[in-house]
């Protein structure tokens, strides 16, 4: 098992636009890995699934063994920096985190 691991995603915005159809993904600490494909291959979706930011509706992520999704625990080994950050300058990274996870 790496220190991030992705199996079996599948994901999309809405359940009429899936656009990952069984991602499995392992990374090792200290890899460095590029994601490049054309527009809409799904390359953003995949980091935001890594980082949390969308959950899968099969599959699932882990960071260290810990579930990507809504857990705090994760979010402290992972970084994105956006395309088009939506980040309050006033907060600090966590609350802007929670701000963007939970309702």
């Amino acid at each position: 098992m790496g220190l991030l691991t992705a199996e079996g995603i599948v994901a999309g915005y809405s359940a009429a636009d899936v656009i990952l159809k069984g991602v499995d993904l392992t990374l090792d600490a200290g890899e460095i890995v590029c994601v490049i494909g054309p527009n809409g291959a799904g390359k953003s979706t995949l980091l935001h699934l890594i980082s949390g930011f969308l959950e899968p509706s099969r599959g699932a992520v882990t960071v260290g063994g810990d579930p990507a999704w809504r857990n705090p625990q994760a979010y402290t080994r992972l970084g994105l920096v956006p395309e088009r950050p939506s980040a309050k300058a006033w907060f600090d990274a966590f609350r802007n985190r929670l701000v963007n996870i939970w309702p």
